[in-house]
């Protein structure tokens, strides 16, 4: 089973916003594992890049009402 990691910026997150963001994410197929920094109001998904797409992901936030922002490896906390 494929896996990718990818992760986003999503402003306004916090611990409330991650639990319910992350409920969501763990609903879609391929999504394996969802890890929150509400602190650094960032999250990173594990993900199955055949069975679920960076932009049903993206969808899956702003239905709940948040915009998410790509982030490179580089720029991701904690690293």
């Amino acid at each position: 089973m494929p896996h990718a990691h990818i992760a986003y910026g999503v402003p306004a997150m916090d611990e409330d916003a991650g639990a319910l963001l992350r409920k969501r994410l763990l609903a879609l197929p391929g999504v394996h594992d969802v890890t929150l920094w509400p602190g650094q109001q960032q999250i990173e998904i594990d993900y199955d890049p055949d069975r679920v797409a960076p932009a049903t992901l993206i969808d899956t936030m702003r239905q709940a009402g948040f915009l998410a922002k790509f982030i490179s490896r580089p720029e991701r906390w904690p690293g």
